[in-house]
């Protein structure tokens, strides 16, 4: 079922590169996941559902760079999670 020839330099480094590339897509998708509740929110609180002050533009960009540090912990956690499935 399993093939249990070990794998070439070149694979190791294909596998560790496609990590890579996931976890960064991790990051960005929570980024922009962040940045449209950002805008969600901001225009609830336009239509007068609730009063968000000065921070209702800001919003968007709040969300954006919060959303950009859960991403890169959760990208790690991927990237982790993906190498070490490939590699065993």
């Amino acid at each position: 079922m399993f093939d249990s020839t070990p794998l070439s330099i070149q694979q190791k480094v294909g596998v560790i590169i496609l990590g890579f590339f996931a976890g960064a897509a991790t990051a960005v998708a929570a980024s922009v996941v962040g940045c449209l509740i950002g805008i969600a929110i901001a225009l609830c609180g336009r239509n007068g559902l609730f009063s968000l002050g000065e921070y209702q533009g800001w919003l968007p960009l709040i969300g954006m760079s919060y959303g950009f540090y859960a991403g890169v912990i959760i990208g790690l956690i991927v990237c982790w999670r993906f190498c070490t499935k490939r590699l065993t």
